[in-house]
């Protein structure tokens, strides 16, 4: 049986920031209560999957969010194009600006 040594590589974003890394530490804590009667190889299989399941899981979400914001920008900066575009004197320019 050949095994494959593979590190387990996290995302900056999860390592860095605490309350992202406190919630990877406590579903780590609460999953391995279910590893008790695992011998200490199986152990830390089970706890290396669950990080990356975990971690990859947050990524998504980390991910999901920055789209809708940069997406929630876009449609601002659209916006408010069409604004500028439809009152170009000096005053309303002077209000939109603000």
């Amino acid at each position: 049986m050949n095994t494959k040594n593979e590190n387990i590589k996290l995302d900056n974003t999860i390592v860095t920031n605490t309350e992202i890394l406190n919630e990877l530490k406590q579903y780590l804590e609460e999953q391995m209560i279910r590893a008790t009667d695992m011998n200490p190889h199986l152990k830390l299989e089970f706890a290396k999957m669950t990080i990356r399941t975990k971690s990859i899981e947050i990524r998504m979400r980390l991910r999901k969010k920055e789209y809708n914001d940069l997406r929630d920008l876009n449609d601002q900066i659209i916006q408010n194009s069409e604004l500028l575009k439809r009152y170009n004197d000096e005053n309303s320019l002077n209000i939109i600006t603000r």
